[in-house]
């Protein structure tokens, strides 16, 4: 905020600036035979200078001011952008990735907090990683096409968990210095869609621990029962979070359909 206001001074006082030395120079053009005649040629020629310096100053001046004003916009562009392509549900885990790496920078009091969301996302690559290595040395003929589904259904509400983080990180953002209040409602937010991310990441090793063994021919577990026991909670749990996310959208338009009728 301090640096708008800074900025739309400059630019305001480098324009009155430039305009009073326009209207100067102006003046010194239209009156210079006055001039010679009551102060003298040399008087006469030299009147401009002053008006050319109070011109470039304000012009720089301007310049100084208007910079930043035009970052800002860019900025304000650019992340209403990004928030709009979260908002519509298109997030990927390179865009979550960037935008928690842009969101450390803005809130370094969080780094901690938001280096647990991004290891999050690098655990759920791993589970992605193991299961196709797995496939692939084994060489197996059963068809695991709903496994590999399932987990990049379980990687889709683990950004979509984490899209919530950020566009509240943005909102904390739009205050120059954030209070504690914001920082205390972002780190709690933080912390709850850490747990739920948690546990679809524990379910997930146990399932992707199940498809290992069956590959290997250790039924000790439970063999392909107890995998499908594990992949019927993933299920659930994916199901659950689509559920919570078409309701918090549901409710959010409900809100803003009630402003507009108010």
């Amino acid at each position: 905020m301090r640096t708008r206001t800074k900025g739309k001074g400059l630019l305001t006082g480098g324009l009155s600036v430039l305009v009073v030395g326009g209207l100067g120079l102006a003046a010194t053009s239209i009156f210079r035979v006055a001039l010679i005649v009551n102060l003298g040629i040399i008087a006469a020629n030299a009147a401009p200078i002053p008006c050319a310096v109070l011109m470039g100053a304000g012009g720089v001046t301007a310049i100084l001011g208007a910079v930043p004003l035009i970052r800002q916009q860019a900025d304000r562009l650019s992340e209403g952008r990004r928030t709009a392509l979260l908002a519509e549900g298109k997030e990927t885990p390179e865009a979550i990735r960037s935008e928690l790496e842009r969101l450390k920078k803005l809130h370094p009091l969080l780094t901690m907090d938001l280096d647990s969301c991004l290891e999050q996302l690098d655990s759920m690559e791993r589970r992605k990683t193991q299961l196709d290595e797995i496939l692939r040395i084994s060489k197996t003929e059963i068809e695991w096409s709903s496994v590999v589904d399932l987990l990049q259904s379980v990687e889709k509400v683990i950004c979509t968990n984490l899209r919530a983080v950020i566009v509240r990180g943005i909102a904390c953002d739009q205050s120059d210095q954030p209070n504690s209040a914001h920082y205390d409602e972002l780190k709690k937010l933080i912390q709850a869609q850490e747990a739920k991310n948690q546990k679809l990441l524990d379910e997930s090793k146990e399932a992707l621990n199940h498809v290992a063994d069956l590959i290997s021919g250790d039924t000790s577990g439970g063999g392909s029962v107890e995998l499908e026991s594990w992949l019927k909670v993933l299920r659930g749990m994916v199901a659950q979070n689509a559920s919570a996310e078409g309701e918090g959208n549901q409710q959010q338009n409900t809100s803003v359909e009630e402003e507009k009728t108010a």
